[in-house]
């Protein structure tokens, strides 16, 4: 009896997760930008509306994209779910995932657009106040 009360109790917890294993977590991980999609110039009461595409595969899924302001800036970064660790197999493919973002206005002068990449290096662009 109290095998079987225990398999429940596993069975219960497995489908009360979602069906996530417990016993190999997920963990947020920074994933690349491979690529920002941004408007030509941008209205000075905005919004600014953009597009990341973030770079998924293997073991890790996309969880969000974060976009921030910074007086005129702002700081896009991708952030992914890493099921991979020792003992588990992931596959070697590599996906695209296109994400929206919008940041409210005003604005003045230009917009720098940055994508913070997991090593901490950063690219941007810059769009134009109209």
């Amino acid at each position: 009896m109290r095998i079987r009360a225990s398999t429940r109790l596993i069975g219960a917890a497995l489908l009360a997760t979602s069906c996530a294993n417990p016993f190999s977590p997920t963990r947020v991980v920074p994933i690349s930008i491979q690529q920002l999609q941004l408007p030509v110039d941008v209205a000075a009461a905005g919004p600014l509306d953009g597009v990341a595409v973030a770079v998924i595969g293997g073991c890790i899924t996309l969880n969000r994209v974060e976009a921030l302001r910074n007086g005129n800036g702002i700081r896009v970064a991708a952030f992914g779910n890493d099921a991979g660790g020792p003992g588990i197999a992931c596959t070697e493919n590599i996906g695209y995932v296109p994400v929206s973002f919008s940041v409210a206005g005003p604005f003045a002068g230009s917009v720098v657009v940055m994508a913070v990449q997991p090593d901490g290096s950063v690219t941007s662009q810059t769009v134009p106040v109209r």
